[in-house]
């Protein structure tokens, strides 16, 4: 675990700034580590981990079959309805395009996991699926004032 808080670690140059040059070893020791390790009480923070990589550089299949393997092997994790946003709204719909695939997945995430922080975000995202920004914008600003809520 030890070596693999490094690797982490130097994922990131000295002032913040993602070192890109170290994603594949890094991401390739975080999956090794699951696939030897996948009742390890941290396998599921490594998977996730591997998957946020993923994005970065990866061709979207592999951040698909990440997630999967997130949500078959790790279904009670706490950040698997997160992995499954994230896909949804990174992979599906702005990689691939694939708006009905997103719509699925989003839909799952509100059915498995009701009380998830990430719950109202995919019910947002089914509402604009395949709109632009300035449709969404416009949404907002037609929107009747008593229908938004401010928090203080």
């Amino acid at each position: 675990v030890e070596d693999l808080e490094k690797a982490e670690a130097s994922v990131y140059n000295e002032d913040m700034t993602a070192n890109k040059e170290a994603f594949p070893e890094v991401y390739d020791l975080f999956c090794q580590y699951v696939e030897q390790n996948p009742d390890a009480e941290d396998a599921a923070d490594w998977l996730f981990k591997a998957l946020n990589l993923s994005f970065q550089f990866k061709e979207p299949q592999e951040s698909i079959g990440l997630l999967n393997k997130l949500m078959e092997q790790y279904p009670s994790y706490r950040n698997t309805p997160v992995g499954m946003f994230m896909v949804a709204s990174l992979i599906y719909e702005e990689k691939l395009g694939e708006l009905g695939q997103a719509r699925m997945l989003y839909e799952k995430l509100i059915e498995e996991y009701p009380d998830s922080d990430f719950v109202p975000s995919a019910q947002q995202s089914i509402l604009n699926l395949g709109k632009t920004p300035e449709e969404i914008i416009q949404g907002f600003e037609t929107m009747p004032m008593d229908t938004v809520e401010l928090e203080f």
